[in-house]
């Protein structure tokens, strides 16, 4: 049991730069530095919330069902892209 919470975690750690750093690099080249620093405590929070949140839903279906899961990872990696979607249109 204790070689899946290292797996987990280490998956986790990996999964972080992904998680932040392909939506950031984005809206450093489609907005420009002075936007990104107005939006970027936002996507970090949000981002690294919702990015606990499906690892923790993922680990907790693991035993249950690995397709359900991998979908909670799947919608943990792409939420970032939505929020900065939506974000864009309402400001």
């Amino acid at each position: 049991m204790e070689i899946d919470w290292l797996i987990w975690g280490v998956a986790f750690l990996f999964f972080l730069p992904l998680h932040f750093g392909v939506p950031l690099l984005y809206l450093l080249i489609q907005e420009g530095p002075e936007a990104m620093r107005m939006k970027i405590s936002g996507l970090l929070l949000w981002g690294g919330m919702s990015a606990a949140l499906g690892f923790t839903i993922a680990i907790l279906l693991w035993p249950h069902s690995k397709t359900w899961a991998t979908v909670a990872i799947v919608i943990a990696l792409v939420h970032p892209w939505f929020e900065l979607l939506f974000r864009g249109r309402t400001n």
